[in-house]
């Protein structure tokens, strides 16, 4: 995470959006609904516990 890089951590069956910051997609393990938006710096940026697939991409867009 040293390396400048955003963390999507979103539920299982969530597409990857396009981003145009450094991200690093990984999906929880389990039946979770929640979405997260991890800055560098580890603090969360966005959460969500809605299914909004359109949300995580609004977040990474400037």
């Amino acid at each position: 995470m040293r390396d400048g890089t955003f963390v999507l951590v979103t539920p299982d069956d969530a597409a990857t959006p396009a981003s145009p910051a450094p991200l690093l997609h990984t999906h929880w393990r389990g039946d979770r609904t929640t979405t997260l938006l991890v800055r560098p710096d580890g603090y969360i940026a966005r959460a969500s516990d809605h299914a909004d697939p359109a949300a995580p991409q609004a977040a990474l867009t400037p």
